[in-house]
């Protein structure tokens, strides 16, 4: 038996460039509650059966939905820090040109 998980990858130094990777794993044992396949570099990793948010999947389709959710928090916890830092620049910038107009005067 095989699971699945896709990954980016980024190609270049620009961040221009990606591709997404698909991992396979194999079925090591079975339990009643899950499995433990084969992971990066020797290890085993156990993954549960009935879970919304899995490491791997048993089918291609499952893994591609998986990777879509996860970019689609990582795109939403990316939007959030960039409005963060949009208004502590707004701030610092603020509080910038009223240091400056203090020393003129």
């Amino acid at each position: 038996m095989k699971f699945y998980r896709y990954k980016y990858k980024i190609l270049s130094e620009d961040w221009d460039e990606i591709e997404i990777r698909e991992y396979i794993f194999y079925l090591i044992r079975e339990t009643p509650k899950g499995y433990w396949i084969s992971a990066y570099g020797g290890k085993n990793k156990w993954i549960p059966k009935e879970s919304k948010n899995r490491f791997a999947y048993p089918t291609r389709e499952e893994a591609m939905f998986n990777f879509i959710k996860r970019m689609e928090r990582h795109k939403s916890l990316l939007e959030a820090r960039t409005n963060v830092a949009e208004m502590a620049l707004e701030m610092a910038e603020l509080k910038m040109s009223n240091i400056s107009e203090r020393s003129i005067n």
